[in-house]
């Protein structure tokens, strides 16, 4: 992404190197031996051309106000991205503070607040912990907070199920 003019000068100068590499390219005679090296060389030079180009073009529309962009409400909605992708990959507060580094009681402020007070760095963090594979597949709720569940054997959970049963 073109940040600048400065940045800006620098891509156009850069696309016309490529143009220039792309001309010299096509002047080059075919090799025999290695047919497919000169497709390549085209191919690559082809397409970070169209990158720089398409770089280009959206710093030309944002300059000339072309481009709609999202107000503050894209702001406002990092929290419940935030907090709904920890939900929907299976993660309690404790599970996602474990792969932070950070408390439990860090989280729950974090999602108590609606992230209101982390920066954005930080926020990119939890998204990025967030949306990492997983080391172990997610297990249901009793399965990561409860050790016992883990090691109950089918007949002990039937008999705690029918016990719980009879309570409700």
């Amino acid at each position: 992404m073109i940040k600048n003019d400065w940045q800006l000068r620098v891509i156009q100068k850069r696309i016309k190197e490529f143009e220039d590499a792309l001309f010299e390219l096509s002047r080059l005679p075919d090799s025999a031996a290695q047919p497919w090296l000169r497709v390549a060389q085209r191919e690559s030079l082809e397409s970070e051309l169209m990158t720089l180009n398409q770089q280009l073009a959206e710093y030309e529309l944002l300059k000339a106000g072309k481009i709609v962009l999202p107000g503050p409400e894209v702001i406002e909605q990092v929290s419940d991205v935030l907090i709904k992708t920890r939900i929907s990959k299976g993660l309690n507060q404790e599970q996602l503070a474990a792969r932070l580094g950070v408390s439990k009681q860090c989280v729950q402020q974090y999602e108590q607040t609606n992230y209101a007070h982390v920066t954005l760095s930080t926020a990119h963090k939890v998204l990025q912990v967030l949306l990492a594979p997983s080391e172990t597949p997610t297990a249901g709720p009793a399965q990561a907070s409860d050790p016992v569940a883990k090691k109950t054997s089918p007949a002990r959970k039937a008999a705690t199920g029918s016990k719980h049963a009879k309570r409700a």
